[in-house]
């Protein structure tokens, strides 16, 4: 997972219909905007980076390769949500 909205990401629907109000929250509150991207950021950074899914994707065929299943580390895979 992500993070939590608010926290390291700003949420928005699925058809982007509240992306503009988004936009505009983002814009007028610039401390709250430094929050998340800080909290981002540092999340991106522990958990999203290239030598980390370069580890996962080795884990995941050796796991292949001796027959075991793959371990799901992220809701939409566990949910079978394909995006």
């Amino acid at each position: 997972m992500l993070g939590e909205d608010g926290v390291h990401y700003v949420k928005y629907k699925e058809d982007c219909s509240d992306i503009i109000s988004k936009a505009k929250e983002i814009i007028k509150n610039p401390e709250r905007t430094s929050f998340i991207a800080k909290n981002g950021l540092e999340v991106f950074l522990k958990k999203h980076t290239d030598s980390i899914r370069i580890k996962e994707f080795y884990d995941h065929l050796v796991r292949l390769v001796e027959g075991k299943p793959i371990k799901r580390n992220y809701e939409w895979e566990v949910k079978g949500i394909t995006k």
